[in-house]
């Protein structure tokens, strides 16, 4: 990894400058503390390569903090720790898009209109409904799969989720000025989406076997779908749509686990 990030993108890049990049990308999508590292904007920015590898740090974290509740736990209490979990090593942060984006997306408001509402701090009827749907079918999900499956599950389905995010950061147009979204501008887009894309791929592949590219490709082709609707709507992405392609990439990946 290091290897193909010195040759393609930074050929004067230190394994210091690496570190901070990666520190920041951990800062900026999880709740863990990382000291002063990677506190520059510019490390922000270009943590965007290591999302997938940040989604895995999160889903082996669950996977470790669950794996003895899993050995003793029935019922749906498992399936609901995990969703927990991972809700809470984000600090809620895509579960947060996600609401903003389906209160903007739901209504029948004008592209402005939608951006405006999705700006709002407040919580509407359908960003409500969004959150519990998607934790709904991210419970039922992981309820239908044996121990082994599960913990597979709950370490994959997170590298989907920050998979998808530097897929809309790449090949959508950012349609506004300003806001947490708006520094992740990629300079070379094809590098970064095939970069991240051979990482998730290759975890799944690892992880799963072939039965994991089913659930790779349902991630994918999910949020293909959600990114055309985004360009209906807005013309585009937010920081909120990239927390919403986050949530359903993982929902995409879950459900489809427990189907295969």
């Amino acid at each position: 990894m290091w290897q193909l990030l010195r040759k393609h993108r930074y050929p004067g890049m230190s394994k210091v400058t690496l570190v901070g990049r990666l520190a920041a990308g951990i800062k900026f999508l999880t709740v863990l503390p990382m000291g002063k590292l990677g506190e520059t904007e510019e490390d922000l920015r270009n943590s965007v390569h290591f999302f997938p590898v940040i989604g895995l740090l999160i889903g082996f974290i669950c996977g470790v903090l669950i794996y003895f509740p899993l050995s003793f736990l029935t019922g749906l209490i498992p399936s609901v720790l995990a969703v927990i979990i991972l809700v809470g090593l984000s600090a809620g942060l895509h579960m947060d898009g996600l609401a903003d984006t389906f209160d903007g997306f739901l209504s029948t408001a004008d592209r402005d209109g939608v951006l405006l509402i999705m700006r709002d701090s407040r919580i509407g009827t359908m960003g409500v409904l969004a959150v519990v749907f998607i934790l709904l079918t991210k419970v039922a999900a992981l309820s239908g799969l044996d121990s082994d499956q599960f913990l597979k599950a709950v370490l994959l389905a997170p590298v989907a989720g920050r998979w998808a995010i530097t897929q809309q950061i790449c090949f959508m147009p950012y349609k506004r000025h300003s806001g947490l979204g708006s520094v992740f501008k990629q300079d070379r887009r094809g590098i970064t989406s095939a970069f991240t894309s051979i990482l998730f791929a290759a975890a799944v592949v690892a992880v799963m076997g072939p039965r994991g590219l089913i659930c790779l490709s349902a991630s994918m082709l999910t949020l293909f779908l959600f990114s055309m609707w985004c360009m209906k709507r807005i013309g585009g992405s937010t920081g909120d749509t990239y927390g919403a392609s986050c949530e359903i990439a993982e929902t995409a990946f879950l459900l489809s686990a427990a189907l295969v």
